[in-house]
């Protein structure tokens, strides 16, 4: 998520930005809006090393089935914390709370660096992942916090879209940069390992200016109770689940398009070694880049569409979009047509960036709630990833075939549509 500037923003986004502008009361909201932007697109050098570190450690390491995905499982899996992370965000300073995420997130990363072997790198990237170095986990109530606290309902989704269409643009550089610098040297890792850890720092010292205005330093908070047992938040997880039969429905639709996205994850390092035998330039060209590029250019317009016709709607489009996914990485025969998959993947993928975000934010009964609800859903994120990622890469490992894994992935994103749809016609 990230950005600094709006002069990379196309016409109708610096439109929707002046609109939002004018909206939001706030006279700092254009500067924590700012702030914003910038925090997230130095983040996004955290999120492109996450698609392309299972591919290094394939190529540079030698890594087997096992630890790709370790390191492709590694992001969701450890969201399953995030019920955890948001019970202590709740119970302390967000100054605290940021700088323990540094602590484990960045210096873990920067560790990496000095790997001579798959091991060091694992263990790191699990640590760092843990912290929310690659997105959701520690960082989800912070984000939900950020969005219902300082941007009005009526604006939010064109707001979050420029915020995820920054923080895609530093993944798309980041990503490229590191692909292109591994093609000239293998040990290029050593370096930007280090500079991507110190780029997540920065992003969140944004987080930290924008804790210190007087539009989110005033909000309200969740009473605490104290002396709570450390099992509190699945006890109180399940609680909101039972209550809130609508949230509910969604996350199961959520937790069947999970089966999908994350088989096609976790085998798509496999695949383009395996498979495409690209190098590191064009693995990044064909994913990371085609990707973001897509994202950028449809997130604006599609954040008007979330403010037009609601999160679950979007996300029922857009899961069935997602099929096609699965299907087209059986038949390509190179990086170009990677790429081209990849597009079509992104379009997809547009709504659910949104909608990920947007709906469990929607659904929490007053924004004080946003925060857990939002861990909530991250939880869920890391209890699907246990789940599924594990049975698409054995799938694939018992019989040296990827037809059978992504027909499941198949199955999955059009079963996740019609979940979504039954759920928007309950709520007519």
């Amino acid at each position: 998520m990230r950005l600094g500037c709006l002069s990379s923003l196309s016409r109708p986004g610096v439109e929707s930005l002046n609109h939002a502008n004018r909206a939001l009361a706030p006279p700092q909201t254009r500067r924590i809006l700012y702030l914003h932007m910038a925090g997230v697109m130095l983040q996004g050098a955290a999120v492109a090393l996450s698609i392309i570190l299972p591919f290094l450690a394939r190529k540079h390491f030698q890594a087997n089935n096992w630890q790709t995905w370790v390191l492709t499982a590694a992001v969701p899996i450890m969201q399953f914390f995030t019920i955890f992370w948001n019970h202590l965000y709740a119970r302390v300073s967000t100054r605290a709370y940021l700088s323990l995420v540094v602590a484990l997130a960045c210096i873990p990363m920067a560790l990496m660096a000095l790997a001579q072997d798959i091991h060091l790198l694992l263990i790191c990237y699990v640590l760092a992942a843990f912290a929310g170095a690659g997105g959701g986990a520690a960082l989800s109530p912070l984000n939900a916090d950020l969005l219902r606290t300082c941007y009005a309902a009526g604006v939010r989704g064109r707001i979050f879209g420029i915020i995820v269409a920054s923080q895609f643009f530093g993944v798309m550089i980041a990503g490229q940069a590191m692909g292109s610098w591994s093609n000239l040297d293998a040990e290029a890792f050593r370096i930007f390992l280090p500079i991507t850890a110190a780029l997540l720092a920065a992003g969140l010292l944004m987080f930290g200016l924008i804790s210190r205005t007087p539009t989110f330093h005033q909000r309200a908070r969740p009473q605490i109770e104290p002396g709570e047992p450390w099992w509190a938040p699945l006890r109180d997880m399940g609680k909101i689940l039972r209550m809130d039969r609508r949230f509910a429905g969604y996350e199961v639709a959520f937790m069947s398009y999970g089966v999908g996205w994350m088989i096609c994850t976790a085998l798509i390092p496999a695949l383009a070694k395996d498979k495409l035998d690209l190098d590191y330039s064009q693995f990044a060209r064909s994913t990371i880049v085609a990707f973001q590029l897509t994202i950028i250019l449809m997130l604006i317009p599609m954040g008007r569409l979330a403010d037009r016709v609601g999160p679950i709607r979007l996300a029922a489009g857009s899961f069935l979009w997602l099929a096609i996914y699965p299907i087209g990485l059986l038949i390509v025969p190179s990086s170009f047509w990677l790429g081209f998959v990849t597009i079509l993947y992104a379009m997809g993928m547009v709504g659910v960036h949104l909608t990920w975000t947007l709906g469990p934010v929607t659904f929490a009964p007053d924004p004080s709630r946003a925060p857990h609800y939002l861990a909530i859903h991250g939880t869920l994120v890391g209890i699907r990833g246990i789940l599924a990622q594990g049975v698409g890469v054995a799938l694939y490992a018992i019989t040296g075939s990827f037809i059978p894994p992504m027909i499941l992935a198949a199955a999955g994103f059009t079963w996740a549509s019609w979940r979504m749809r039954r759920l928007s016609r309950q709520l007519d």
